[in-house]
């Protein structure tokens, strides 16, 4: 029964857009609009040879790499990598000399400051957990946006995820 009343309102609602019996109605030109003319066929001879290595699009890669020094009294130490791809920017966090005897993880943050006052920078961002094994070394990559990688901007690895025991510190320079 429903499908018989849709059926009977279409039909209604199409019938009242119909023209008028004995009219027709002829397509509206659009001015701007010209159909394409013909052209005669011309083959169009292979390339002979690749084009220079010049004329090929290079992404532009820069990246600076920081020492990670041990703070505290721990014995972490490592390697901050920023790398800048045509504006995709990654670091990757690479420490040893963590805690052993057991899997740890350990937050690492970027602060504002630099790593001659660790405890007395300014928090800008998390980058993430390290994931440390039971010999004491780990690594993280991370993306990061390019605001982060300036001067007197450093990065610091915490004792484990409570952002108290700084263990690690690398300062930033903005790479060029």
């Amino acid at each position: 029964m429903r499908r018989l009343v849709t059926a009977a309102l279409l039909m209604a609602v199409l019938s009242a857009c119909a023209p008028a019996t004995g009219t027709t109605i002829a397509p509206t030109p659009v001015p701007f609009i010209t159909p394409p003319t013909p052209s005669p066929t011309v083959a169009t001879p292979a390339p002979t040879s690749t084009p220079p290595a010049a004329a090929l699009p290079v992404a532009m890669v820069r990246s600076g790499t920081f020492p990670l020094v041990a703070v505290s009294g721990s014995h972490a130490s490592g390697l901050v990598q920023v790398t800048d791809r045509a504006g995709s920017f990654v670091a990757s966090v690479s420490v040893q000399g963590l805690a052993s005897g057991m899997p740890t993880l350990h937050t690492v943050h970027i602060h504002a400051g630099s790593c001659a006052n660790p405890y007395g920078g300014l928090h800008l961002t998390v980058l993430g957990l390290l994931h440390a094994s039971a010999a004491g070394a780990g690594t993280l990559s991370a993306p990061l946006a390019p605001f982060y990688v300036a001067n007197g901007h450093y990065v610091i690895v915490y004792a484990n995820t409570s952002p108290q025991v700084i263990v690690g510190c690398a300062n930033l320079t903005a790479l060029s």
